[in-house]
């Protein structure tokens, strides 16, 4: 898209950051066609590239080069920011661990497990060496797939209940920087069958409303606004990753916060 078609733009840069497994690799894209759909729109946003498996740390530390490089680029004082599920979780301990709350106006979190994924506490509880031999292969994949510094393992650990508690504790809102949160849900399994199979494998997801990944309690941060879209959606057609079902609501979604930064002169 030319420059000169840009019509509609934040106060400050306002950048996306993906989650855990998704990364753009190739024609797959984190998230998915709303690159494209944002552009056609007239959005100039920009789309992080941590690891899709990297720790907390890990990614924050991507995050701040990023963060630094675009307010050069940009010759901005602060970025907005948009994160999908642990994306939220690695900007939190950005804004508030790495020096960054004077160079973030806003955070919005969308289906981040804020309090842990209960999907994780299981996953973590199986044996150990099923564990080590898992963390070795998605390593693996994920070095391919162009992580620089995966590790499963540990990144699996952080996304606990357990961790998160202390996670919570330790990491708290930065003053000056303002915090939302939306969730997601997904009410019926014949909207998501692959999620749905996850809940049905891991019963512990499934206790409480949530997208096959998260509960939708976990997900609250900050000021919450509510569910994303008033749909049923799983955890991966909120960013449209590998969905080609309810693109238009997801789409109006991601508008209507890039609009209401705007109208609040962000």
């Amino acid at each position: 898209m030319k420059e000169e078609q840009i019509s509609k733009l934040t106060r400050y840069p306002t950048i996306f950051v993906h989650g855990i497994f998704v990364k753009d690799f190739g024609p797959l894209k984190a998230f998915g066609k709303l690159p494209k759909l944002l552009a056609k729109a007239g959005y100039k946003v920009y789309f992080s590239d941590v690891d899709s498996f990297g720790t907390i740390e890990n990614n924050a530390a991507i995050l701040k080069r990023e963060r630094e490089e675009l307010l050069i680029k940009t010759s901005k004082e602060k970025v907005n920011i948009i994160a999908h599920s642990k994306g939220g979780i690695d900007s939190r301990y950005l804004i508030s661990k790495l020096d960054m709350k004077d160079k973030v106006a806003n955070l919005i979190t969308i289906a981040t497990p804020h309090k842990g994924s209960e999907l994780a506490d299981d996953i973590i509880s199986c044996p150990r060496f099923f564990l080590k031999i898992l963390n070795f292969f998605i390593n693996i994949f994920a070095k391919i797939y162009g992580d620089n510094k995966p590790n499963a393992y540990v990144a699996g650990i952080q996304l606990t209940t357990k961790y998160m508690s202390k996670f919570n504790n330790e990491v708290i809102t930065a003053e000056g920087v303002n915090y939302y949160s939306y969730s997601t849900c997904l009410e019926h399994d014949k909207d998501d069958f692959f999620f749905s199979f996850i809940r049905k494998i891991f019963k512990s997801i499934n206790k409480k409303p949530n997208d096959g990944m998260v509960q939708v309690e976990s997900m609250k941060y900050g000021e919450y606004l509510g569910d994303a879209t008033n749909r049923s959606l799983s955890h991966r057609q909120i960013i449209n990753y590998l969905n080609r079902k309810n693109i238009l609501p997801v789409k109006e979604f991601y508008i209507k916060i890039l609009d209401n930064l705007i109208e609040g002169g962000y």
